[in-house]
């Protein structure tokens, strides 16, 4: 049986979220750190914006410091495929505040996987509608990278997979059909919390062997690009694209 953390009790830094007004964006720094620290973070995160403690909407990017599945917030163990004793020594179990399906992340470095959080409020309840506008800036980061990537075209086949990225859903940033962003929400009234991981570099051994059927469906971005990017020229480009889409494009309920 899996082992599931999910200790929402060490203490976060804010120090870095500016008090909550009218900014456009804020940015906070990159962080590693193991699948409880990032889920407590992005909780805690969610909270303070709920409370308007920090400002909205914020972001960030981040790692983990030992390859993790993560599970969606309803999602039951006994959904998952049996995974070999001796990996399940080497791989972390969480569970995140978001809904969704399980995620491989492949801890961090270069070829791992990066994780974004983003916490926004006021987009009003069509939960679509907001997912088109928050994942706008990962489409943008990406064209900036040189991927021209669009939405999937799926329904709610997820539901009955173990994996998210099984499937490719409206709220999934695809690449020629192939799934290269899978993200989840929560929402607190109007406050909305979504993160989602970004393919670098898939271990497909790995991949296939945590989540079987997954690793044909996905694509990573340096799989797709002639010459490969570093995580720290990816944040920077979805950062810059984050910070010119949020600051010139208001949210849906008020683009009306």
């Amino acid at each position: 049986m899996l082992a599931v953390e999910n200790r929402y009790s060490i203490e976060i830094d804010f120090s870095n979220a500016r008090p909550y007004h009218s900014m456009p964006l804020d940015i906070l720094p990159f962080t590693v750190a193991s699948g409880d620290q990032q889920m407590t973070r992005d909780r805690e995160l969610c909270n303070r914006v709920f409370e308007r403690v920090v400002s909205a909407p914020i972001l960030r990017f981040y790692q983990w410091t030992r390859p993790t599945l993560s599970l969606g917030y309803h999602q039951k163990t006994e959904s998952l495929p049996a995974i070999p004793e001796l990996l399940t020594r080497d791989l972390d179990v969480v569970r995140r505040p978001t809904g969704g399906r399980a995620v491989l992340h492949q801890a961090s470095g270069p070829d791992a996987d990066l994780t974004y959080c983003i916490v926004a409020h006021d987009l009003g309840m069509n939960r679509r509608q907001a997912y088109t506008y928050l994942c706008q800036f990962l489409i943008d980061g990406l064209q900036r990278l040189g991927v021209t990537a669009d939405f999937g075209d799926g329904g709610r086949g997820y539901i009955g997979e173990a994996s998210c990225f099984r499937t490719a859903t409206s709220a999934d940033v695809c690449w020629r059909g192939k799934k290269l962003v899978g993200s989840a929400q929560l929402w607190r009234k109007q406050t909305v919390l979504q993160h989602g991981t970004i393919l670098l570099d898939p271990d497909r051994t790995l991949w296939e062997t945590v989540l079987p059927g997954s690793s044909q469906q996905v694509i990573g971005l340096n799989e797709i690009l002639i010459q490969s990017v570093e995580v720290e020229e990816a944040i920077a480009a979805f950062s810059q694209a984050a910070t010119q889409w949020f600051t010139q494009s208001p949210p849906p309920i008020y683009a009306r």
